[in-house]
């Protein structure tokens, strides 16, 4: 259910800016809304943020709309950072210049 509601407003709002943006604790394969959203949004990739001192999974997620906006996306792995939580912060740099997709 809180894949369809997620897609739902992803599409209500596909004509717009917007971003998704969170832990999704989501590696499994097959019954992924890690997958639906790749369909949907489109990749920006997904660095490598679990856990954080030898971060293997790629929980934490980040899709931006229009497409091609993503210029960088990357884990901050500090020893802070480390220390501060179990997941690394993913750190995204994104083009505000582009234009929106047409509707």
């Amino acid at each position: 259910m809180q894949i369809e509601r997620v897609v739902a407003t992803v599409r209500e709002l596909s004509s717009e800016y917007f971003a998704v943006v969170g832990d999704f604790n989501d590696w499994l394969p097959g019954r992924s809304l890690v997958r639906v959203l790749d369909e949907v949004v489109g990749s920006a990739g997904a660095p490598k943020s679990f856990p954080s001192r030898w971060p293997i999974l790629p929980l934490d997620r980040v899709w931006l709309h229009p497409r091609g906006r993503v210029r960088s996306i990357e884990v901050h792995a500090s020893a802070l950072a480390r220390r501060a939580s179990d997941h690394l912060p993913v750190v995204v740099e994104f083009d505000l210049a582009c234009e929106p997709a047409p509707s």
